[in-house]
């Protein structure tokens, strides 16, 4: 398995392009911005790049109109990705922060996948924040 992690912020986000013409099999992202109604577009995005994906949402903004956060985990065909719901009420998790995330396909269940938006260093308490995730 080759595999990265991707805070894509500063890349062109309009599409999901941007990582998959990468030759890893497994992509963790950080910070798409990607709103529920966008996900099942990078979904399909991903697939026609030869990617399974499942993102947890941004959380929408009132500066700028931008989303925060969003988190996404991308896995090359012919495996698959799952997304592991967490319990209801987590706050990380609404908030775009965090995915739990399981491959399948080939012969049997792969590697436990999470990819972790963390709160920088400019955040009021961040260390108490990121040690909740």
């Amino acid at each position: 398995w080759n595999g990265s992690s991707d805070n894509i912020t500063g890349r062109n986000t309009a599409g999901i392009a941007w990582p998959v013409n990468q030759k890893e099999d497994i992509i963790l992202l950080q910070e798409t911005r990607l709103s529920r109604k966008q996900v099942r577009g990078a979904k399909s995005v991903a697939n026609k790049q030869g990617f399974h994906a499942v993102f947890a949402p941004a959380m929408g903004s009132v500066l700028k109109g931008q989303n925060l956060g969003g988190v996404g985990v991308m896995v090359k065909h012919p495996r698959k990705v799952k997304q592991i719901s967490p319990p209801d009420g987590n706050t990380h998790f609404d908030k775009g922060r965090w995915i739990h995330a399981v491959t399948e396909g080939t012969s049997r269940a792969g590697p436990q996948l999470f990819s972790i938006y963390g709160y920088d260093t400019g955040q009021k308490d961040h260390a108490r924040l990121n040690s909740a995730l």
